[in-house]
């Protein structure tokens, strides 16, 4: 939210506790502030929908965001190191890369050859 929707919610949220205040006290209180506590009222409860919503929202990401923490790392799984350095020759013809090579590369990435 801005800042200025803030203040407004603010100085709605202050003006509806003084207008339940004069209900409460006994005191009278015209059409245009009675209808203007109902709104205030009503876009009060919406606010603490919203919160509600967005609190919920926050603890599912904090959950999802926990089980893929706990989840099991994605091992990859490499062709042979020959296979590999058959398809390399296949789309690069003038490839200098030799068998060992590949081995080396893939020993790099963690893979076993």
């Amino acid at each position: 939210m801005s800042t200025r929707c803030l203040q407004t919610c603010l100085h709605e949220a202050t003006t509806a506790s003084s207008l339940q205040f004069v209900y409460k006290s006994g005191g009278t209180v015209d059409k245009v502030a009675s209808d203007r506590l109902d709104r205030v009222l009503d876009r009060n409860r919406n606010l603490g929908l919203k919160v509600q919503m967005l609190e919920q929202e926050v603890k599912e990401a904090q959950r999802s965001r926990e089980a893929n923490k706990n989840s099991a790392p994605t091992v990859a799984v490499f062709p042979e190191s020959a296979d590999l350095l058959n398809q390399l020759k296949a789309r690069r013809k003038k490839s200098r890369a030799d068998l060992a090579d590949v081995e080396t590369f893939l020993e790099i990435v963690g893979s076993e050859s």
